[in-house]
């Protein structure tokens, strides 16, 4: 008994305190493993997240950047040009024609007034295009002032019949009386000069070519547009004007198709449809040339620095290198000069309803084979020609890829 007192008042460490201190620190230790983890995985995170400043733009350079004097000049006049398309809105009317020629010169005008030199770079830039598509613009009118003095024997009524949209939007006062004889006039001039196109003949059509003719067709279909649009807005809501226009429009609008039907199938050479647009008539295809003048004209505004001439010089060459490549091709196919049918062979040889990826790899593999023979390949891992091929993987820097050289042409 007196040795088991003499062991409990022993001063040596206590089993109890020393679990407690054992307990205590392991507690201290996860909690420290825990709050190194956390800050490793938060560092690791960050690191692995773009950067979200990395896609914006450093804006300094943009702010202090300099600023065209001109771009309220040339808002304002895109604003203008629009407010006018839409306000003059029968295409080719002679109020349109006016206005737009008298927009554009005005401008004309007033840029002239600018001291050229006293702009900075960017606005003399703006100067430059502004007076270039002005200029342009003046140009089309004119040359589309050509070809409607060209067509106006074939539709010598098409001014009379856009004045009445033209009439409507200047807001002057409807007379459906004199707008009905205006229908029925024009009405008859249309039959008259269909009736000298179709046999039996009754006069002397006027003279033509098969462009003007075409083109007068489909200026016909716009007038007839233009017409439609203008009735109905009048017809149903003013009971006077639809009791004295709605027979004679009916009796135009069939008229104006059928004399752009006869224009195309008699003239043209256009088959016969049930319909009468553009759209419904097949046939030879009628370009409508502009002539070397408006070529030069148009490649000069397209700022093109060469010449009609010199680039169907240069089309030409083109064309007959071409043509000697596919001659060679020919004969290698064993076709001899006759490209078109080697052309057909190729047309013609195509691997079954799916195995198209076949025919991919096996290309793939040709290729891959090509450039190894060149020696391209030997810069890449092995495994480059064991996987589909992949145009992200790294190349090294030291990696020297001969240029390739067309084998089709002799340098």
């Amino acid at each position: 008994m007196e040795s088991a007192r003499k062991w409990e008042r022993h001063d040596g460490p206590d089993p109890g305190r020393i679990a407690e201190a054992a307990v205590h620190s392991w507690a201290m230790l996860r909690h420290w493993v825990s709050a190194a983890l956390v800050l490793v995985s938060s560092t690791v995170a960050a690191q692995s997240r773009p950067d979200p400043v990395a896609s914006v733009p450093v804006l300094g350079p943009l702010v202090a950047g300099p600023a065209s004097e001109l771009a309220d000049v040339i808002e304002r006049f895109s604003i203008d040009r629009t407010g006018l398309t839409r306000r003059y809105d029968a295409d080719d009317s002679p109020d349109q024609r006016r206005r737009m020629r008298e927009f554009y010169t005005g401008w004309q005008t007033r840029l002239k007034e600018l001291d050229f030199a006293k702009l900075s770079q960017e606005a003399r830039a703006d100067y430059v295009l502004l007076a270039h598509y002005l200029r342009h613009q003046i140009a089309l009118l004119d040359r589309r002032d050509k070809m409607r003095a060209e067509e106006l024997p074939l539709a010598p009524f098409a001014d009379r019949l856009l004045a009445l949209q033209d009439a409507r939007r200047n807001l002057v006062t409807i007379d459906p009386r004199a707008a009905a004889r205006t229908l029925a006039e024009a009405t008859q001039q249309v039959d008259s000069l269909r009736a000298l196109f179709e046999p039996p003949t009754k006069g002397t059509a006027p003279t033509t070519t098969k462009t003007i003719a075409n083109r007068a067709a489909d200026d016909l279909d716009d007038v007839r547009g233009v017409v439609a649009i203008w009735f109905r807005y009048y017809d149903g809501y003013d009971p006077d004007f639809s009791w004295w226009a709605k027979d004679p429009w009916k009796k135009l609008d069939d008229a104006l198709k059928r004399y752009a039907r006869t224009l195309r199938e008699r003239v043209v050479g256009k088959k016969p449809t049930e319909g009468g647009t553009a759209d419904d008539n097949t046939g030879p295809i009628v370009g409508d040339p502009i002539g070397a003048g408006g070529l030069q004209e148009d490649l000069d505004y397209e700022m093109i620095p060469y010449t009609p001439d010199e680039l169907i010089a240069i089309a030409q060459r083109e064309y007959a290198f071409s043509a000697s490549e596919m001659r060679r091709a020919a004969r290698a196919m064993g076709f001899g000069d006759d490209w078109k049918a080697a052309l057909e062979k190729v047309k013609n040889t195509f691997v079954e309803p799916g195995r198209q990826p076949d025919l991919v790899r096996d290309l793939a593999r040709q290729a891959e084979a090509f450039r190894g023979r060149t020696g391209a390949w030997r810069c890449s891992p092995p495994s480059a020609s064991a996987s589909p091929p992949s145009f992200s993987a790294a190349r090294p820097s030291k990696c020297r890829i001969p240029r390739p050289t067309c084998p089709m042409r002799k340098s």
